[in-house]
C-alpha cells in the first residue's frame, strides 16, 4: 500500500493487453495528478494497481493477479488491437480479470467497472486477424447485451484527459460513461454478394462493376441503420467491408454521416474532405455540395466557426456552379453560425434568403424551419413579440408532427423568456406528448430538459432534477454525447442553485470530459466557465481565474461573442472580490459592450448586476442603484425570478449601506420571500442575515 496517512485509500486496477504501453505508463501519473488536485481535498488517496502489483507466490500466475483484482475499488479495462494470450481458464488474462471484476461487482457492489476502447484504423477492421477479431466480438457482446458501460477514445493523450476527468468525478461520487444499446444483427447476404462481385470485377466488364457499386452502397446504408439502432460495432465492420470492396465517393459520404452520428468530428472532417475532392474531380458537383455542407457542420461542432463559415460559402458556390436546384439549408446553417458568433444582422439576412428560396421552391417544411430560426434570432435580441410572430407563422406550415413538436418547443422557450411559465409548461408538454407518440426520443429528451428548466426557474429544484435526469437517461441510451453533456450542465446549475457545490462540480466535470472528447470548443469553454463559478463561490479565486482565462482563449479562437462577454463578466467578479475595482469595472464594461452589440438582453442584465456590485463596493451608491434598477427591469421583462431574488438582495444591501433602512428591509424581505419560494438557499440565507442585522438592537 502507498504511504497515505490520514487518507482513505481507493485502489484502482488497470487491465489491458500488451499493445497499450503508453496508456499503462500514464496510469500512475494520472492517479497522482488526481490525488493532488481533487482526491486529497476529499480525504481520499488513489492507489494504482496492475498485474505487476501481485505478490510472488505458488500457483497459477493469473490466479495471483486475480487476488489483486479482488482488492480494487475501481477496475479499468482498456482494449485496442490485441486481445491477449490464454490464461488457462479464459481466452486471455485480461478477459479473466474483467469477468472476475464483473462477478464481484454484481455480488458485492464493488468494484466499479470501466471499459475503454481505443479506436482502430478502418483498414484493419476490414481484415482484422484473430486478435482484433476477438476484440471486435467482445465489443459486439458489450453493445448487444449491455454488458458494461464503456467509452471510446482516439489517442493516448485523449484517454489521459478523459480518464482524469472521469476520476475527478468518481472520487466526488458519480462516474461518467456511455451505455450503448442494441440487438446484434449481421448482414451476411450483402457481404457474401460483395465478395463474389469483387472477385468477378477483376476480370468482367462494367456491368459487374456497377453491381458491385450498388451492393456496396446497399451495405453502407445497412451500416447507417445498424448505427442508428445502437449496433455501432456491426456498422463499423460493414463499413470496413464496403470501403475495402468499393471506396467510391457515395460510400465515403455515407461513412462520413456515420462518423458524424458517432460525434467523431475530426474523422468526419477528413472523410468529407476526401469526398469533396473526389466528387469535384469527377464533376459530381451535387455530391461535392452535400459533402461541403456536412464538412461545415463537422467544423461547427468542433467549435471552428470561421473555418465552418468558409466551407459553407464554398458549398454555396458549388451549388450555384452545379446548375442543380438551390439548397436553402446552406443559408440556414450559415445563419445559425452567424447567430452563434453574435452577428445577428448577418444571420437575419441569411434566414430571410432561406425563406425566399423555400417559398419559391414551395418547401413548406423549409419555410417553417426558417421562421423558427428567425424567431430564435428575435428572442435573442429581446424582441419577444416579433419572435412569437415568427413561431406562430411556422405552425401551419409544418408537414409532420415532429416539426409541430419543434414549434411547440420554441414557443415554450419564448413564453419562458416572457416569464409566462404556465404557458411555457403547456407548450413543452404538448411537444412531449407529440414526441412520445412518435417515439422520437431525441425530442423527448429535449422536452424533458426544457420542462426541467421551467421547474428550476420556479424554484422547484427537486422536480427540475427529476426532469433533467429523465432527459439524461434518454441521451445516454441514444449515445448522444452532446445531449448528455448539456443535461449534466443543467444538473450542475440545479445543484449550484441548491448550494451543493460538490455535486455541481461533479456534473460540470463530467460535461467537460465529454466535450473534450468531442473536441467541442464552445462546450469546453462553457464548462470551464461553470467550473470557474463553482471555485469562485467556494473562495478558490486562483483556480476560478485560471478556468475563466482558459475559456476566454477558446471563445477568442472561435469568435464566440456571447462566450467572450460571459468570460469578461466572470473575470470582473474575481477582480472585485480581490479589491481591484478598476480592473473589475473595465472587464464588466467590456462584457456589457459586447452583449449590447449582439443584442443579448439576458447577458446585459447579468452585466449590469455585476457592475452595480462594483460601484457599490467603490462607494458610488447612486450610480450603483441606477445600474441595479436597470438590471431589475430587464430581469422583470425576461421573467427570471431567480435573478430577481438576487436583484432585490443587491438593492437591499445598498439601501442598508446608505442608511435607508425601511427601503432595505422591504427589498430584503422581497428577496427572502422569492428565494425561499424558489428553494434558493444561498440567497435566502444571505438576505435573512442582513435582515437580522437590521432588526438587531443598536
Amino acid at each position: 500500500m502507498s504511504d497515505s496517512p490520514g487518507y482513505q485509500v481507493r485502489k484502482v486496477f488497470i487491465a489491458s493487453p500488451s499493445d497499450l504501453v503508453e496508456e499503462r505508463s500514464m496510469f500512475p501519473q494520472i492517479l497522482e495528478q488526481v490525488n493532488r488536485i481533487k482526491a486529497h481535498d476529499l480525504g481520499l488517496h488513489l492507489e494504482p494497481l496492475d498485474s505487476e502489483s501481485s505478490p510472488p507466490g505458488m500457483g497459477r500466475p493469473q490466479g495471483l493477479i486475480d487476488e489483486t483484482v479482488k482488492e480494487c475499488d475501481l477496475f479499468v479495462m482498456l482494449l485496442w488491437k490485441r486481445w491477449g494470450t490464454p490464461s488457462g481458464k479464459y481466452s486471455s488474462g485480461t478477459e479473466e480479470e474483467f469477468e472476475l471484476a464483473r462477478r464481484r461487482a454484481r455480488r458485492h457492489k464493488k468494484p466499479t467497472v470501466w471499459l475503454y476502447f481505443r479506436d482502430v484504423p478502418q483498414e484493419m477492421i476490414a481484415d482484422p486477424g484473430e486478435q482484433l477479431r476477438r476484440v471486435l466480438n467482445f465489443r459486439d457482446k458489450v453493445e448487444a447485451e449491455n454488458v458494461c458501460k464503456y467509452e471510446r477514445y482516439g489517442s493516448a493523450s485523449e484517454w489521459e484527459r478523459l480518464f482524469e476527468d472521469h476520476l475527478c468525478a468518481w472520487v466526488a461520487g458519480r462516474p461518467q460513461a456511455i451505455r450503448r444499446k442494441g440487438a446484434f444483427e449481421t448482414t451476411p447476404e450483402i457481404t457474401q454478394q460483395l465478395d463474389q462481385l469483387s472477385e468477378q470485377a477483376r476480370t468482367t466488364p462494367d456491368a459487374v462493376l456497377k453491381a458491385l457499386r450498388l451492393a456496396t452502397i446497399r451495405l453502407a446504408q445497412s451500416a447507417i441503420r445498424a448505427a442508428r439502432d445502437g449496433r455501432v460495432t456491426q456498422a463499423e465492420e460493414d463499413f470496413a467491408v464496403a470501403l475495402r470492396a468499393c471506396p467510391e465517393p457515395h460510400v465515403l459520404y455515407l461513412h462520413g454521416l456515420f462518423l458524424m452520428q458517432l460525434c467523431r468530428f475530426g474523422e468526419a472532417v477528413k472523410r468529407f474532405s476526401q469526398v469533396r475532392k473526389a466528387a469535384c474531380e469527377a464533376s459530381e458537383l451535387g455530391l461535392a455540395t452535400k459533402a461541403c455542407i456536412n464538412l461545415g457542420l463537422a467544423y461547427q461542432q468542433r467549435g471552428e466557426l470561421q473555418t465552418a463559415e468558409a466551407i459553407y460559402r464554398k458549398a454555396l458556390d458549388l451549388n450555384e456552379k452545379s446548375g442543380e436546384q438551390p439548397i436553402p439549408s446552406i443559408h440556414r446553417f450559415l445563419g445559425v453560425l452567424c447567430r452563434t458568433m453574435g452577428r445577428l444582422d448577418d444571420a437575419e439576412e441569411l434566414f430571410r434568403k432561406a425563406v425566399a428560396m423555400d417559398e419559391y421552391l414551395g418547401y413548406k417544411a423549409g419555410m417553417a424551419s426558417d421562421y423558427c430560426n428567425l424567431g430564435i434570432l428575435y428572442r435573442t435580441k429581446g424582441d419577444l413579440e416579433a419572435a412569437e410572430k415568427m413561431f406562430r407563422k411556422a405552425l401551419p406550415l409544418e408537414t409532420d408532427a415532429q416539426g409541430l413538436a419543434s414549434d411547440y418547443y420554441n414557443l415554450g422557450i419564448l413564453y419562458r423568456s416572457k416569464g409566462n411559465l404556465d404557458a411555457a409548461k403547456r407548450m413543452h408538454r404538448k411537444a412531449l406528448a407529440l414526441d412520445t407518440r412518435l417515439s422520437y426520443r431525441e425530442g423527448m429528451a429535449r422536452d424533458y430538459c426544457d420542462l426541467g428548466i421551467v421547474c428550476r426557474i420556479r424554484g422547484d429544484l427537486d422536480a427540475a432534477e427529476e426532469k433533467f435526469r429523465k432527459a439524461l437517461a434518454i441521451e445516454e441510451a441514444l449515445g448522444h454525447k452532446e445531449g448528455i453533456a448539456s443535461n449534466l450542465r443543467f444538473l450542475g446549475h440545479t445543484y449550484k442553485s441548491k448550494g451543493d457545490f460538490e455535486r455541481a462540480e461533479k456534473m460540470y466535470r463530467e460535461a467537460l470530459a465529454l466535450n473534450r472528447q468531442l473536441g467541442n470548443k464552445l462546450g469546453i469553454a462553457s464548462d470551464l466557465r461553470n467550473l470557474g463559478s463553482v471555485y469562485r463561490d467556494k473562495g478558490d479565486l486562483d483556480v476560478a481565474e485560471q478556468m475563466y482565462l482558459e475559456a476566454l482563449v477558446l471563445d477568442q479562437e472561435t469568435s464566440h461573442q456571447v462566450g467572450l462577454a460571459r468570460c469578461y463578466c466572470s473575470l470582473s467578479s474575481i477582480h472585485r472580490i480581490r479589491g481591484d475595482l478598476q480592473r473589475a469595472e473595465e472587464a464588466c464594461l467590456r462584457a456589457l459592450y459586447i452583449d449590447e452589440k449582439v443584442g443579448q438582453v439576458e447577458g446585459m442584465a447579468t452585466d449590469l448586476s455585476y457592475l452595480g456590485n462594483i460601484y457599490e463596493h467603490d462607494g458610488r451608491l447612486e450610480v450603483a442603484e441606477d445600474v441595479y434598477r436597470r438590471a431589475l427591469q430587464l430581469h422583470e421583462r425576461l421573467g427570471h425570478r431567480e435573478a430577481l431574488a438576487s436583484d432585490y438582495l443587491n438593492l437591499g444591501s445598498l439601501f442598508r449601506v446608505r442608511g435607508d433602512l425601511a427601503s432595505a428591509a422591504d427589498m430584503l424581505r422581497r428577496s427572502v420571500d422569492l428565494s425561499r419560494s424558489l428553494g434558493l438557499r444561498p440567497i435566502t440565507e444571505k438576505a435573512e442575515g442582513l435582515l437580522a442585522e437590521l432588526d438587531a438592537p443598536r
